[in-house]
């Protein structure tokens, strides 16, 4: 009897963890256990010596087996040292296979306008990226979104503008971590507050830019909201004035699009906030926060298909 090697190793789920990474698939969301999984198939190639021994069969030769559980060693103490960087590990592994492909979000200076396909309405985009904004440090986005009419994008009907920080993943994605809001749609009475973002890391809470690794995939987080009288990013000495966890939901994909500024294959995230399983399988679902984002190579954000708001915007050759 031959000692199936790769079944074990389906057996292992843990082992699935940067295997699937390899393949192109995301991070799991559940720690490795490398120990079991080694002494599991160590412990069925003893185990398999011992059986063909007992009945009468050709026993696996003495160097036979030490090799397997040499091999096997080699593989726990790789694994081992996997595991302790944990899923950013996974995701470093993405980064250094994509180094030489194109960005979908620039780590440069961006300054673009977006014209609603319908009204002609502006919205006005700036990023810049940074190292350090309040108490976040790392390799930032700071972005700021505003508009000159009430009805443009972002939340039509009230004059809202806001200020973002991003952090670059592992992965090349981007990843909100918190957001300044003016004059927005008010919570508990305050229209203008903080709010910090937070989420295991590697369910990818609040994607805000994917990465081609993640084609393909539907990444289900939960995300935790604190919200803060303070116009600031911290750190925070005062405890908020409200507190939300919910669902936040990103469909990764290709499509072809055409915009005033690009046209071809553009990178799609598709995200929805607080949507029940009902609703993220419907196609066009308007009864929750529904929005798909365009991002093309080497350029950027160059559409939003706000589907909840029914509202469509292009990026447009900057006006001014």
């Amino acid at each position: 009897m031959e000692y199936d090697f790769a079944r074990a190793l389906d057996e292992t789920s843990s082992l699935n963890l940067c295997f699937e990474v390899l393949g192109g698939r995301r991070c799991s969301d559940h720690g490795p256990a490398w120990g079991a999984g080694f002494f599991f198939i160590a412990s069925n190639v003893v185990l398999e010596a011992t059986t063909v021994r007992s009945s009468g069969g050709n026993p696996l030769r003495e160097d036979t087996i030490m090799a397997r559980l040499l091999i096997l060693l080699i593989l726990f103490l790789v694994a081992a040292t996997m595991s302790t960087i944990g899923c950013t590990s996974c995701s470093a592994i993405h980064s250094t296979l994509q180094q030489n492909g194109p960005s979908y979000f620039p780590y440069v200076h961006q300054r673009y306008d977006m014209r609603d396909t319908k009204t002609g309405l502006l919205t006005h985009f700036e990023c810049t990226p940074t190292t350090q904004v309040g108490q976040y440090e790392g390799e930032l986005m700071f972005c700021r979104v505003w508009k000159d009419d009430i009805s443009a994008y972002w939340n039509p009907g009230y004059n809202a503008s806001s200020t973002w920080v991003i952090k670059r993943n592992p992965d090349d994605s981007w990843s909100a971590l918190a957001f300044v809001s003016s004059n927005s749609i008010p919570i508990l009475g305050h229209s203008n507050y903080a709010e910090v973002i937070s989420g295991p890391a590697c369910n990818h809470p609040y994607l805000a830019v994917a990465s081609p690794s993640l084609v393909g995939h539907t990444l289900p987080a939960t995300v935790n909201y604190q919200f803060y009288t303070t116009l600031s990013y911290g750190p925070f000495t005062q405890e908020p004035f409200d507190t939300y966890s919910g669902p936040w939901t990103s469909k990764i994909r290709w499509e072809y699009v055409s915009t005033p500024v690009y046209s071809g294959r553009a990178l799609v995230l598709e995200q929805l906030e607080g949507c029940n399983q009902q609703e993220i399988n419907e196609p066009n679902v308007e009864a929750c926060p529904h929005e798909i984002d365009y991002f093309a190579p080497n350029i950027g954000l160059v559409r939003i298909d706000s589907v909840w708001e029914n509202l469509v915007i292009d990026r447009i050759p900057l006006i001014n």
